[in-house]
């Protein structure tokens, strides 16, 4: 089975991005900070919300993937 990167908190993810965590609930990720990296499994303990500019590739969510 693959490695899943596991996000309990918005500090973990923010963390793991090289982000400062502001506030323990809410939290912005500037993704230009955070090291380069491939396609990975990942779970979030938290709701997570993600806005793209550009076609970047494409999101996967379950067995599908999304591009917008």
């Amino acid at each position: 089975m693959d490695n899943i990167r596991r996000f309990e908190t918005v500090n973990d993810y923010s963390v793991f991005n090289k982000n400062e965590t502001l506030h323990p609930l809410v939290g912005v990720i500037d993704l230009l900070k955070a090291d380069s990296r491939k396609a990975s499994n990942m779970y979030f303990g938290f709701y997570t919300v993600f806005l793209k500019q550009v076609d970047c590739g494409n999101l996967r969510y379950g067995r599908h993937t999304y591009d917008y």
